[in-house]
C-alpha cells in the first residue's frame, strides 16, 4: 500500500521542460500509488530538455484549459503573500508576482512546495509525499477560494 493511494495529482508542464524535474518527482508519486494526470497548455505532446538538448516527448493528457482544481488533491493557487524557492533568475519575477523568494533546497508554504535546481529533486520528491499524504491546508483553501472568484 503506497503512501498517496487514492490521490489525484496534477503535474503542470510545457515544452522546455528540465526532463528530470518531471520524471523523477513523477516517477516517485506513482510509486507510492498515486494517479498523475500531465497538464500542459494544450493537450498532445510538449518537448522534454536536458539542459539545452531535446530529450523525449511527453503527452499532455489534458489542457490547462481544460483542468479543475477540484479534481485533484494539491492546488498551488496564488503567489500573493506566499514564500517560495526557484532557480535564482527567478526572483525578481516571483517578487513582481508578490511572494517572497528564499534561497532553500526545498520550501514549503501551506502546501505550496518549491525547489531550486534538479539536485534538489531528492528533497523535493520526500517533500511532496508527506505534503501530499497531509492533504489540504486550511490556508491552502483559502487562497484557492480566493484565486477563483
Amino acid at each position: 500500500m503506497g503512501k498517496l493511494d487514492g490521490k489525484r495529482i496534477a503535474f503542470l508542464q510545457t515544452d522546455g521542460v528540465e526532463q528530470v524535474e518531471l520524471v523523477k518527482p513523477l516517477e516517485a508519486i506513482k510509486e507510492e500509488g498515486a494517479e498523475a494526470t500531465l497538464v500542459s497548455l494544450e493537450e498532445g505532446e510538449f518537448q522534454g530538455f536536458d539542459h539545452l538538448d531535446k530529450a523525449d516527448t511527453f503527452t499532455a493528457d489534458l489542457a490547462v484549459s481544460d483542468a479543475d482544481a477540484c479534481d485533484f488533491d494539491l492546488e498551488a493557487g496564488v503567489l500573493e503573500g506566499r514564500t517560495v524557492t526557484s532557480f535564482p533568475s527567478l526572483k525578481t519575477d516571483i517578487r513582481n508576482a508578490g511572494g517572497k523568494w528564499v534561497d532553500e533546497e526545498v520550501h514549503v508554504d501551506e502546501g505550496l512546495i518549491t525547489s531550486r535546481t534538479p539536485d534538489d529533486l531528492p528533497a523535493f520528491i520526500d517533500k511532496a509525499i508527506e505534503e501530499f499524504c497531509e492533504g489540504e491546508h486550511e490556508e491552502q483553501a483559502r487562497s484557492v477560494e480566493a484565486a477563483a472568484s
